[in-house]
């Protein structure tokens, strides 16, 4: 079995051993299942922190004669000459699987932490990298290498509500020095702003990537064996700061308190440590590699903060394995009789109706891409007349059993005007949020409802307002199933809560 690993500093495995990277735990445990001998495996991995997808960079490729410079962050070599680079380096130049990763680079994630920036700018980004530069990615990567499995890995939220206030704090300040955003970011307030970037971000790249890789299935030219999308699933608990952090957080040294280091983050950049096993090799190589530039110098000795630990390294090999090892084993028969239920006798093409998703072309293959529900994308419209919208909560409804709120709360006493009248919002939902075994099938996708749930101010003894929606679009993976005018208003009325139910 021949496997290429491809990417950025995630896939890399930035901070950790090469024991405990996630694609050399994945590969391993897959060859396991296969009841594969280590001589037949062979992996060539081209990683390495910072890499970009495919856009024009002013660096130099780095010294590869420096030990760990994989470790040091650069542009080059970029992602999609990763892939091609693997065909050189072995004389029989097909795989069997090929785990790739990209997109936030490219993005950049000075903009993703600028807490000035637009939502709207940040889309554009997100859209270009992680749907149309990731789907020539894809492409090139098809190309390549015809008869291989390709797995792309998704990101996760580095920062939430849950995130310890100091560390979060700490954390953008160290991102600040490293692309010299000195000042406003190191206020706690503008720090929790750029948690709801980064969330932002984490939610859309969701969307953007799923999509892509089932606009590649669409394409009977370019699915080949399978492209498959693995969805780490971690949660606000996760993340930086977190009660269950799965990544690498700044610690202190010496004796200073964070109050201290908030003071003047630029001389005290060197008392924080990433706690991670690489730090040595890390210093050793940036001292090589940066030595002519002071600041990233010093920020690339943190380089690993953000990234996942053990942990999360853990996390992501279980996802791919089971990713991989599901497509080799997958019963189209049981799947199919899920999604029929008691009507066993139902065709193709009447069974993707069924669920939003008829298509002159779809095939089973085609389908297969939906039967796990990654990301729901929701689109709002309320109308434009007066006292048409709300400030109040509203939650997708999917069956009786699981609700997502749509406008989130980051931190207690955040205000958002997410549905004034002749508003536009779109939402990403994450359906596991944290917890892989909740992850959504398309055959439990019954009945689609929103929501309204007051919240009660503090003089009043009931819940009172309306919403008056006026469309709503809803995608799965990336594919729109519905795309409906509602014209009812929802409201509290008699103790319950009225929704727009859209029925099956």
């Amino acid at each position: 079995m021949k496997v290429l690993a491809v990417g950025d500093s995630v896939l890399w495995g930035q901070g950790l051993p090469e024991e405990q990277k996630f694609h050399v735990l994945a590969v391993r445990q897959i060859a396991e299942a296969l009841e594969l001998e280590p001589e037949q495996l062979e992996l060539i991995f081209q990683a390495h922190s910072g890499a970009i997808i495919k856009k024009p960079s002013d660096e130099h490729i780095p010294d590869a004669n420096i030990p760990f410079w994989q470790e040091v962050p650069f542009d080059l070599p970029s992602i999609i000459d990763q892939v091609r680079l693997g065909s050189y380096n072995t004389e029989d130049p097909e795989m069997d699987l090929v785990i790739l990763n990209g997109g936030i680079n490219d993005v950049d994630f000075r903009v993703i932490i600028n807490p000035t920036g637009s939502n709207e700018d940040l889309e554009q980004r997100i859209r270009q990298h992680c749907y149309h530069d990731m789907l020539e990615l894809l492409q090139e990567t098809r190309r390549l290498y015809p008869r291989a499995v390709i797995v792309l890995t998704g990101y996760y939220p580095i920062l939430s509500e849950l995130s310890n206030l100091q560390i979060l704090t700490v954390f953008v300040s160290v991102l600040s020095l490293k692309f010299g955003l000195l000042g406003p970011l190191l206020s706690p307030l503008v720090a929790r702003r750029s948690v709801q970037r980064t969330r932002y971000f984490y939610q859309r790249q969701l969307s953007w990537l799923r999509r892509a890789v089932g606009q590649m299935h669409r394409s009977g030219d370019h699915r080949g064996p399978g492209i498959l999308f693995a969805h780490p699933a971690f949660g606000p608990q996760n993340c930086v700061g977190g009660p269950q952090s799965f990544l690498f957080e700044p610690r202190k040294i010496q004796e200073k308190t964070w109050e201290q280091f908030l003071s003047n983050p630029l001389g005290n950049v060197h008392r924080l440590i990433a706690g991670d096993p690489m730090a040595e090799q890390r210093r050793v190589a940036s001292a090589s590699l940066l030595r002519d530039d002071l600041l990233r110098l010093i920020t690339a000795l943190v380089a690993s903060i953000g990234h996942p630990n053990a942990e999360g390294a853990r996390r992501y090999a279980e996802v791919v394995r089971e990713k991989y090892l599901q497509h080799r084993r997958i019963s189209f028969r049981s799947a199919l009789s899920k999604l029929a239920g008691d009507d066993k006798k139902i065709s193709i093409k009447k069974l993707a109706q069924k669920y939003g998703l008829a298509s002159p072309t779809l095939s089973l293959h085609d389908l297969y891409q939906y039967f796990e529900i990654d990301s729901i994308d929701v689109t709002l419209t309320t109308r434009s007349s007066d006292r048409a919208g709300t400030d109040h909560h509203v939650f997708l409804r999917i069956n009786p059993e699981r609700e997502w709120r749509l406008n989130e709360t980051i931190f207690e006493g955040d205000l958002y005007n997410d549905f004034e009248a002749g508003h536009t919002t779109t939402y990403t939902i994450d359906p596991t949020n944290g917890h892989p075994e909740k992850r959504l099938y398309l055959w439990e996708l019954r009945e689609i409802s929103l929501i309204l749930k007051i919240s009660t101010p503090g003089l009043l003894t009931e819940p009172i307002g309306t919403w008056e929606p006026e469309r709503v679009q809803v995608a799965i993976n990336g594919y729109e199933i519905l795309n409906r005018e509602t014209h009812k208003t929802l409201h509290y009325l008699d103790n319950t809560w009225t929704a727009a139910d859209f029925g099956e």
